[in-house]
Formats: structure tokens, sequence, C-alpha cells
């Protein structure tokens, strides 16, 4: 397929959903920057000249990099982590130092919001004027959780939410709501207080090998497919307590496949497995 073949379903693509024209220079940096495969150049024989043509595959990178780009998903680093989780970027050295890129932008502006994180471990949960206050503090770390106390209680909400940063334990018997107990239990420890965490992710993130990226991209995929189906399954109940966890569902989705998310997830399994491999951060994991 020609490039303007190509562009013509990539603009084709973008009117489609409502993006912005896809231009010929715009085509010739995803190339440059190694996110859409270069077109194979054949020579049209002596005096001839030649003629360039991109692959099926090269075309449906193309149309995912448009898709990206109407999400708001348009710089180089992400937009490549985000094909390798659709098995549409391969290369693993360059991967592995996109994540990097990413989650370290991602560390940044998450600092300043776990500061103010309940900490299960040191307050005591049964104190409603501490509660109060911690929940007036989420809006600046994360909007669409502060607003699950409609139909959440708020305790249920610091302790899941304090489980996925600290790491430590939580008994279910503290949850109103049981399921969020298991949520609580499934991410423990994911996310990582700034400094307890996060940094050693940094440094274990530059010794991933491919086989602990892929077990991290299948790993998100199954925490995805199975938080996926707990939102559908809820839609069929009928209860009190399960309509207030289809809300809450129907409330996080968005935050939970937003880039932030989507970067530390996948950045902190891969960390996650590189532990469980090698017992240790400090392991000296070659690539």
């Amino acid at each position: 397929m020609t490039r303007d073949e190509v562009l013509t379903i990539a603009n084709d693509t973008a009117r489609a959903i409502g993006g912005g024209k896809v231009t010929s220079r715009a085509l010739q940096d995803w190339v440059y920057a190694g996110l859409v495969p270069p077109p194979t150049v054949h020579g049209l024989g002596r005096g001839a000249g030649v003629r360039s043509t991109f692959s099926p595959v090269a075309v449906a990178v193309v149309r995912k990099i448009v898709e990206l780009r109407q999400r708001g998903i348009r710089r180089k680093s992400l937009v490549a982590v985000y094909l390798w989780l659709d098995d549409q970027f391969s290369d693993v050295y360059k991967i592995r130092g996109f994540l990097l890129l990413e989650f370290e932008r991602t560390f940044r502006n998450s600092v300043r919001g776990q500061k103010a994180q309940f900490d299960h471990r040191f307050e005591d949960i049964s104190d409603g004027a501490m509660i109060d206050k911690r929940m007036r503090a989420l809006p600046k770390a994360a909007p669409a959780i502060s607003r699950l106390t409609a139909v959440i209680p708020a305790q249920d909400v610091l302790l899941a939410a304090s489980s996925a940063t600290w790491g430590s334990s939580v008994d279910r018997a503290d949850f109103k709501i049981p399921l969020m107990s298991s949520i609580a239990e499934f991410g423990k420890g994911l996310f990582g207080a700034p400094d307890e965490a996060n940094q050693s992710v940094l440094e274990l993130i530059e010794k991933a090998s491919e086989e602990d990226l892929a077990q991290a991209k299948n790993n998100l995929w199954i925490f995805l497919t199975i938080f996926a189906f707990c939102r559908v399954f809820s839609d069929f109940t009928n209860s009190s307590e399960n309509s207030n966890i289809s809300v809450f569902y129907d409330m996080i989705f968005d935050t939970v496949l937003s880039p932030d998310w989507i970067v530390g997830m996948t950045a902190n399994f891969a960390a996650c497995e590189i532990r469980n491999r090698h017992g240790s951060t400090s392991s000296d994991h070659g690539n």
C-alpha cells in the first residue's frame, strides 16, 4: 500500500471518530520513531526510480495510533506502551525505556497526592473526624475515588486505597462491602508509597527482561478482564449491596483505564515479577 493510500485510510479513520487530520509529516514521524514499520522500497527498473509500500501490519498500527490520538494519547513513548500492550510493538529494549520514562512521569505526578494518603497501618479507621479529613484530601489525588462515598462507605474507600498503596493486609471484617476487601487484597501494594516502593520500581524496570515484561502485560490484561467481568456481573444483580458495587465500577472504570493507571499497573506488575522471580529488589537481573 502506498503512502497516499495509507494516509487516506488514516484520515478516513480519523474522520469516523472525530479526530484531527493525519499529515504526511506525522506519518513520517511515526516511522522515524519506530512506531510504524517502515515501508519496503521496490526498484522500478533502471532509471525508473523506486516505489515504497507499507505492509498491512503498518496500516493496522497507523489506525491504532489515530485512535490513541483521539483519546488524547499523543506522546510517542506513551503511544509505544499502548501499542506494545496491544501486541503491535515488539522492541523490548525500546519499550523498557518508554515504560520507564512514562512511569517516571506518573511517579512525579502522584507524589503530592500520595503524601495525603490514608495509612491504615497507623491510623484508626473508627475515628470519624480523621476519616472526614482524609476524604476531604482525596480530591487532590483521586477525584473519581472521592465521589465513591455517595454509594460506598468512606471507610471502605480509604481501606482499599491504603492497601493498594502501603501493601499491608487489611482485615476483611473491616469492610462493609465484602467485595471491596477482595479488591484491596488483589491490588495490595500495587502502586506503593513514593518513599517506600516507586523508587525501587524505577530501578527494577531498567532490569526487566522480555519475559518479565510479557508477564506484566499478561497480568495487566488479567486484572482488566476481571475488573470488566465484575462490572458486567454487578449489573445483573438486584441487591442493594451489589447495586452500590455496580455504581462503584461505573464511577472508576474510566479512571482504571486512564494512562496513569495503565502505566502504573504495568510498571508495578513488571517489578513484582522481577521480585518474585529473583527474590529481592537488589538481585542482579541481566537484560
